[in-house]
Protein backbone atom coordinates (compact mmCIF):
# COMPACT_ATOMS: atom_id res chain seq x y z
CA UNK A 1 0.00 0.00 0.00
CA UNK A 2 1.38 3.25 -0.85
CA UNK A 3 0.22 5.66 1.02
CA UNK A 4 -0.43 9.45 -0.79
CA UNK A 5 0.41 12.84 0.64
CA UNK A 6 -0.60 16.19 -0.59
CA UNK A 7 1.70 18.47 -0.92
CA UNK A 8 0.17 21.24 1.33
CA UNK A 9 0.14 18.87 4.28
CA UNK A 10 3.92 18.35 4.15
CA UNK A 11 4.80 22.27 4.39
CA UNK A 12 2.68 22.40 7.45
CA UNK A 13 4.70 19.38 8.67
CA UNK A 14 7.82 21.19 7.90
CA UNK A 15 6.69 24.75 8.76
CA UNK A 16 4.73 23.80 12.42
CA UNK A 17 7.85 24.62 14.56
CA UNK A 18 8.47 27.97 12.80
CA UNK A 19 4.90 28.84 13.31
CA UNK A 20 5.27 27.84 16.91
CA UNK A 21 8.29 30.10 17.67
CA UNK A 22 6.47 33.17 15.47
CA UNK A 23 3.35 32.31 17.76
CA UNK A 24 5.79 32.56 20.94
CA UNK A 25 7.62 36.12 19.65
CA UNK A 26 3.88 37.73 18.74
CA UNK A 27 2.34 36.79 22.39
CA UNK A 28 6.10 38.11 24.11
CA UNK A 29 6.10 41.46 22.22
CA UNK A 30 2.46 41.63 23.23
CA UNK A 31 3.25 40.79 26.90
CA UNK A 32 5.51 43.35 26.88
CA UNK A 33 3.64 46.18 25.22
CA UNK A 34 1.19 45.29 27.85
CA UNK A 35 3.71 45.91 30.47
CA UNK A 36 4.92 49.17 29.10
CA UNK A 37 1.19 50.15 28.63
CA UNK A 38 0.83 49.53 32.62
CA UNK A 39 4.15 50.96 33.68
CA UNK A 40 3.09 54.26 31.66
CA UNK A 41 -0.19 54.30 33.34
CA UNK A 42 1.31 54.01 36.91
CA UNK A 43 3.86 56.76 36.25
CA UNK A 44 1.02 59.11 34.90
CA UNK A 45 -1.34 57.57 38.13
CA UNK A 46 1.84 58.36 40.15
CA UNK A 47 2.38 62.22 38.48
CA UNK A 48 -1.31 62.91 39.08
CA UNK A 49 -1.26 62.23 42.35
CA UNK A 50 1.73 64.19 43.10
CA UNK A 51 0.38 67.12 41.39
CA UNK A 52 -2.63 67.20 43.23
CA UNK A 53 -0.95 66.53 46.85
CA UNK A 54 1.23 69.63 45.85
CA UNK A 55 -1.86 71.84 44.91
CA UNK A 56 -3.77 70.84 48.25
CA UNK A 57 -0.58 71.47 50.50
CA UNK A 58 -0.30 75.03 48.62
CA UNK A 59 -4.03 75.74 49.10
CA UNK A 60 -3.75 74.73 52.77
CA UNK A 61 -1.06 76.80 53.07
CA UNK A 62 -2.62 79.63 51.29
CA UNK A 63 -5.61 79.49 53.28
CA UNK A 64 -3.75 79.95 56.65
CA UNK A 65 -1.48 83.01 55.19
CA UNK A 66 -5.45 84.03 54.07
CA UNK A 67 -7.02 83.87 57.48
CA UNK A 68 -3.95 85.35 59.36
CA UNK A 69 -4.09 88.38 56.90
CA UNK A 70 -7.70 88.41 58.11
CA UNK A 71 -6.92 87.91 62.14
CA UNK A 72 -7.77 84.35 62.22
CA UNK A 73 -5.80 82.88 64.80
CA UNK A 74 -7.70 79.47 65.36
CA UNK A 75 -7.23 78.75 61.68
CA UNK A 76 -3.73 79.42 61.61
CA UNK A 77 -3.28 77.42 65.08
CA UNK A 78 -5.57 74.69 62.78
CA UNK A 79 -3.33 74.92 59.89
CA UNK A 80 0.00 74.50 61.77
CA UNK A 81 -1.20 72.23 64.32
CA UNK A 82 -3.14 69.96 62.39
CA UNK A 83 -2.24 70.38 58.90
CA UNK A 84 1.32 71.00 59.20
CA UNK A 85 2.21 74.38 57.81
CA UNK A 86 5.73 75.65 58.78
CA UNK A 87 4.58 78.84 60.47
CA UNK A 88 8.78 80.22 59.39
CA UNK A 89 8.19 79.25 55.73
CA UNK A 90 6.82 81.51 52.95
CA UNK A 91 3.58 81.58 51.40
CA UNK A 92 4.53 79.80 48.37
CA UNK A 93 6.16 76.74 49.49
CA UNK A 94 8.95 75.85 46.73
CA UNK A 95 7.74 73.71 43.88
CA UNK A 96 4.29 75.15 44.31
CA UNK A 97 4.61 78.06 42.48
CA UNK A 98 2.07 77.04 39.53
CA UNK A 99 -1.18 76.30 42.18
CA UNK A 100 -1.22 79.80 43.13
CA UNK A 101 -3.81 81.97 41.87
CA UNK A 102 -2.62 85.40 43.60
CA UNK A 103 0.86 86.14 44.05
CA UNK A 104 1.98 87.23 47.66
CA UNK A 105 3.76 90.97 47.49
CA UNK A 106 6.62 89.48 49.64
CA UNK A 107 7.28 85.94 49.08
CA UNK A 108 9.41 85.58 52.11
CA UNK A 109 6.57 86.94 54.32
CA UNK A 110 6.23 84.47 57.09
CA UNK A 111 2.86 83.71 59.64
CA UNK A 112 5.14 84.93 62.31
CA UNK A 113 5.45 88.26 60.50
CA UNK A 114 1.92 88.62 59.56
CA UNK A 115 0.94 87.88 63.35
CA UNK A 116 3.66 90.50 64.13
CA UNK A 117 2.23 93.27 61.95
CA UNK A 118 -1.39 92.59 63.26
CA UNK A 119 -0.14 92.66 67.08
CA UNK A 120 -1.61 89.22 67.63
CA UNK A 121 1.21 88.79 71.01
CA UNK A 122 -0.63 85.18 71.63
CA UNK A 123 -0.16 84.38 68.33
CA UNK A 124 3.27 85.29 67.57
CA UNK A 125 4.41 83.35 70.45
CA UNK A 126 2.17 80.35 69.70
CA UNK A 127 3.88 80.23 66.13
CA UNK A 128 7.26 80.67 67.43
CA UNK A 129 6.32 77.89 70.07
CA UNK A 130 5.04 75.24 67.00
CA UNK A 131 7.54 76.78 64.53
CA UNK A 132 9.22 73.55 62.69
CA UNK A 133 12.57 75.45 61.83
CA UNK A 134 13.68 75.73 65.50
CA UNK A 135 17.04 73.25 66.41
CA UNK A 136 16.10 72.33 70.07
CA UNK A 137 17.28 69.02 71.05
CA UNK A 138 14.83 67.38 73.82
CA UNK A 139 16.75 64.90 75.24
CA UNK A 140 19.67 67.47 76.22
CA UNK A 141 17.53 70.47 76.44
CA UNK A 142 19.88 73.01 74.60
CA UNK A 143 19.97 74.77 71.14
CA UNK A 144 21.74 72.88 68.41
CA UNK A 145 23.84 74.98 66.05
CA UNK A 146 23.07 73.93 62.84
CA UNK A 147 26.16 75.21 61.40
Amino acid sequence: MRRVCDLSSVITIINYPFLERKEAAERQQAKVASKKAESLAARKRAAETAEAQQRRVQTIRSEAFSAARKGDAVKVRKAVWEENVDAAGGEIKPGCETYVNRLPEDPKETLLHIATQQSDVDLVEWLDAHSQSRCFNYRCHELINPF
